[in-house]
């Protein structure tokens, strides 16, 4: 279940929560809120697949946390692994990184926004030397995302755990389609999203 109703509203409209207060309303926002999910997920996919299946008796907080981390991690491997290694050098310009740099500071930036945003252990941001193959990168990025599962995985949920993880899935969600974006500048087809 929902640990609160601030979950969901935590990061966009922050300013209602103090105005929820009758369970009318609230189930009513939070209606309204599940409508707007599943009416924005039909379009994601082709109508002959489920796009999206929401029941918020039988998952909590924390599984929904952990399957969009799943997700993510899946999507991200599958976009990494779409680049032929030879190509993990291209840089679309050379005012940007090249897709292994870019690949690595995904994974650094997992570590970091994990340790600074989640278990809320302030580091500097000091990114280890960028990994010199594909296999390394492959392994890199598998491991952080193991990181970031364990810490979900023991953190009690709330408002700052939810946020901090937010953040992180965003940072990765950004680089991610820059990634996406050098496949196509070499003619390749980026996996499928999915979630």
């Amino acid at each position: 279940m929902w640990h609160s109703l601030q979950d969901l509203t935590a990061l966009s409209i922050s300013p209602l929560r103090s105005v929820i207060s009758t369970g009318a309303l609230r189930q009513s926002l939070e209606q309204r809120n599940l409508f707007r999910i599943r009416k924005r997920a039909r379009f994601l996919k082709p109508a002959n697949k489920v796009a999206f299946t929401f029941d918020k008796r039988n998952r909590s907080m924390k599984d929904l946390l952990l399957t969009t981390l799943e997700n993510s991690r899946a999507y991200t491997l599958a976009v990494a692994e779409a680049m032929p290694e030879n190509f993990y050098d291209f840089k679309p310009t050379e005012a940007v990184w090249s897709f292994r740099e870019l690949l690595h500071h995904i994974a650094y930036g997992i570590e970091w926004w994990n340790a600074n945003n989640i278990e809320k252990v302030k580091i500097d941001w000091n990114p280890p030397v960028t990994e010199k193959n594909k296999p390394s990168v492959l392994k890199y990025l598998d491991r952080v995302y193991d990181t970031l599962k364990t810490t979900v995985e023991k953190a009690s949920i709330n408002d700052t755990t939810i946020l901090g993880f937010s953040s992180t899935i965003d940072h990765i969600t950004h680089h991610r389609g820059q990634a996406v974006t050098y496949l196509r500048c070499k003619g390749i087809n980026p996996p499928e999203y999915s979630y």
